[in-house]
């Protein structure tokens, strides 16, 4: 059944508007029998802990978020090897399972303990994710870009001058 907002008026008690309301949003929903398991980990192993709590910040409706190590180690301005530890501790635990698409990763948090959809959802994995890309990423994506159209106009251009028999002008 879909929650409704609505504004009443306090003098006539009239509803003035109403809208349906989102379930879930803006929250985790966490298991309770879970909890003694995320306080012992997070004695073994805080700041991977915090990196998971990160993780089920900003993960989508379907517990997936698609960052690369380097953006992850910028995020929280330590190298790539403890990233890749606290990454390791989690996969160890089932907190999460991990697949590659391109220099990313998705990071998938387990849905047994933790998620962002209605509970009847949870079961259905669908690979659509928030992705995060650090400032340096994107400067060096644009970078990148840049690089290749330039080559691909400079080799457009040969091969017109080619078809034109111009090849010596292109050269001076």
């Amino acid at each position: 059944m879909p929650l409704m907002e609505q504004v009443v008026d306090t003098e006539t008690g009239a509803i003035q508007s109403q809208r349906m309301v989102s379930q879930n949003k803006d929250f985790v929903q966490l298991k309770e029998n879970h909890m003694v398991l995320f306080r012992r980990l997070n004695l073994k192993n805080h700041k991977a802990m915090n990196f998971l709590m990160f993780l089920l910040e900003h993960m989508g409706r379907n517990n997936a978020l698609i960052v690369s190590r380097e953006a992850l180690a910028e995020i929280f301005s330590v190298s790539k090897p403890t990233v890749d530890r606290w990454i390791g501790f989690c996969k160890v635990n089932n907190l999460i399972q991990t697949a590659r698409t391109g220099s990313s990763s998705v990071y998938h948090v387990n849905s047994t303990i933790a998620w962002k959809s209605k509970d009847s959802k949870r079961r259905f994995a669908k690979f659509t994710a928030e992705v995060l890309i650090s400032k340096s990423e994107q400067e060096r994506q644009l970078e990148q870009r840049f690089e290749k159209r330039i080559d691909l106009s400079e080799k457009h251009k040969e091969s017109m001058a080619l078809s034109l028999g111009l090849k010596k002008e292109i050269a001076k």
